[in-house]
């Protein structure tokens, strides 16, 4: 049996998104304002940042102007400033306009944003802070020390499809950390496990998911608008199930469109990529895709519950952040 080798931290994020990536320069400054040194690290499954971030976006600057108060000079790859914005109603075979966009769907101010593109320079803006960031780690158990979170172990390597050591076997590091924040996004495993063990549930409402499939169309030159905005409610999905679709001009002539369905239906054949095709049939979208070509696509979990749907938070040793 490989000795599993340990790396003692100060402070380890779990799981390399927005939250974690942010959370991580943000306590990077304080530390600094307070003239304090921590070793600060972050623990990514996938190969690369970015790789396991799907998003389309309407980014709120305000918590990026509070973590750069240069926020002007920083170029953020946002792919425009929210333009053009529209909220309608879709029948089978119409589009009505609402005569004004309610306070929670108006995005003035906000900016369009690739989420990919956004964690990659995020993560570029940690390595520059001397934020260690270990990619191609997936995290596989939380280690304890009585009720004590200390640490995350990741995952061995050299495994066979019938959980038989290989010749090339190796066995997965234990990282210790003063404090482990768990921001594995929805559903993350080692989040699940921290839930459990210790009742974080207790005395909240249950959570609601969502699911939201995407896709990227390229279309002619100069036929897309970046900054155009719209969102929709009715067809296809109409009144009995939680969701509505978007659609986001981006650069490139690129446009971003997606469903979010929710996942509390009651009839167990709804398809959520294939609500998506019926979207395509309306007049008013097939002429907005007239012309182009599917590029990529994709899908995400969502947590829909609100306030009173987030777990307790802390517990000896770790923390949740983001969409954990």
């Amino acid at each position: 049996m490989s000795e599993r080798e340990v790396l003692e931290l100060d402070v380890l994020f779990v799981g390399a998104g927005p939250a974690s990536l942010a959370g991580a320069i943000h306590l990077q400054n304080l530390l600094k304002e307070s003239g304090q040194k921590a070793s600060i690290a972050i623990l990514e499954k996938a190969g690369e940042i970015g790789a396991h971030s799907l998003s389309g976006a309407i980014v709120d600057p305000r918590t990026l102007k509070e973590l750069f108060p240069d926020f002007d000079q920083q170029n953020i790859p946002f792919e425009s400033e929210v333009t053009e914005e529209h909220l309608y109603y879709l029948t089978k075979a119409k589009k009505f306009s609402f005569p004004f966009i309610p306070s929670p769907m108006s995005h003035h101010g906000c900016y369009i944003s690739s989420i990919g593109k956004l964690t990659r320079w995020l993560g570029e803006k940690c390595e520059n802070e001397g934020i260690d960031i270990f990619c191609g780690f997936p995290g596989t158990e939380l280690i304890y020390e009585g009720d004590q979170v200390i640490g995350v172990r990741t995952g061995d390597r050299g495994i066979d499809k019938n959980g038989e050591q290989k010749s090339q076997y190796e066995a997965g590091a234990e990282i210790h950390a003063k404090v482990v924040i768990l921001g594995e996004g929805t559903r993350g495993s080692l989040t699940k496990k921290l839930i459990q063990r210790h009742e974080l549930m207790n005395g909240k409402n249950p959570q609601v998911w969502a699911i939201g499939v995407k896709e990227l169309w390229k279309m002619p030159p100069g036929s897309v608008q970046p900054g155009y905005v719209a969102h929709t409610m009715g067809f296809p999905l109409g009144h009995n199930i939680f969701g509505g679709a978007f659609l986001y001009g981006m650069q490139d002539d690129i446009w971003d469109l997606g469903l979010v369905v929710g996942l509390d239906y009651s009839n167990p054949a709804v398809d959520s990529h294939h609500e998506l095709q019926l979207l395509k049939t309306h007049p008013w979208m097939k002429s907005v895709l007239d012309g182009g070509e599917l590029i990529s696509y994709g899908a995400k979990s969502l947590p829909e519950g609100g306030w009173f749907s987030i777990p307790k938070l802390t517990v000896n040793g770790a923390m949740l952040i983001g969409d954990s």
